[in-house]
């Protein structure tokens, strides 16, 4: 009797050890969806009207792959974001000789920003039970970013251009509802970007420069979903 149950414990482990897991062979279509918008309110004073200062940010990724081994999907993702920023600027008005506070005006500039990203990526999942799993993903690739900007006084327009490459090292998690499909939330994790600057118009110049910052708070939040074509639906 013993060995029947040490028998049927040990059948039930190797059981769920391979249902959790993604085999070689299953196709990866997904992608992330981010968005952040902010506002900030100034009230007014003796001398100025009130003003705000508006940023409107959306994110698409989609990514597709292939597992090449159990549980590790190398593919290829494209990064899409768009950002628009309405932004104030005090202008003196009339500047009173005499006693008594000078008076002003607020005016608005807006600046627009486009990226695309596109490259390479591997990710390898870790189950923690039969449909949930954290993952990390590597990924590396080549990026252009345009801004245009419309300021809010009359010293010209400018447009600037920046390109390069980037290297991105990002957590996440899944949830499987069905063997099928999952839903993860993701964070934008650790980047490093090196890019040239190019640019026309009011303060362009060329210039090269490298960056490496971290994306662990709430605005780097991403929500996704993701098919998983081939897997084993016996979960």
């Amino acid at each position: 009797m013993r060995h029947y149950l040490f028998g049927l414990v040990a059948a039930l482990a190797t059981t769920t050890a391979a249902q959790a897991q993604i085999s070689a062979g299953t196709v990866l279509l997904g992608g992330n969806l981010g968005y952040r918008q902010q506002k900030a309110k100034v009230g007014a004073t003796n001398f100025r009207p009130a003003y705000e200062d508006r940023l409107r940010q959306i994110s698409i990724s989609p990514t597709a792959g292939y597992f090449v081994a159990d549980n590790l999907v190398v593919g290829v993702q494209l990064n899409w974001q768009r950002d628009a920023h309405k932004y104030p600027a005090i202008v003196p008005v009339v500047i009173n000789p005499g006693p008594g506070p000078a008076t002003a005006d607020v005016l608005y500039g807006e600046s627009t920003m486009r990226r695309l990203q596109v490259g390479p990526f591997a990710r390898y999942y870790k189950f923690i039970g039969s449909k949930a799993a954290f993952y990390g993903q590597l990924g590396a690739g080549y990026s252009v970013t345009n801004y245009e900007d419309e300021p809010p006084v009359y010293i010209g327009n400018s447009d600037t251009k920046i390109s390069g490459f980037y290297g991105q090292l990002s957590p996440g998690v899944v949830y499987f509802p069905t063997p099928l499909f999952a839903l993860a939330v993701s964070l934008r994790g650790l980047t490093y970007q090196h890019f040239a600057y190019s640019g026309e118009g009011y303060g362009s110049n060329d210039r090269t420069s490298s960056i490496f910052d971290a994306g662990f708070r709430l605005r780097d939040l991403r929500l996704g979903a993701s098919f998983y074509l081939g897997r084993g639906s016996s979960l």
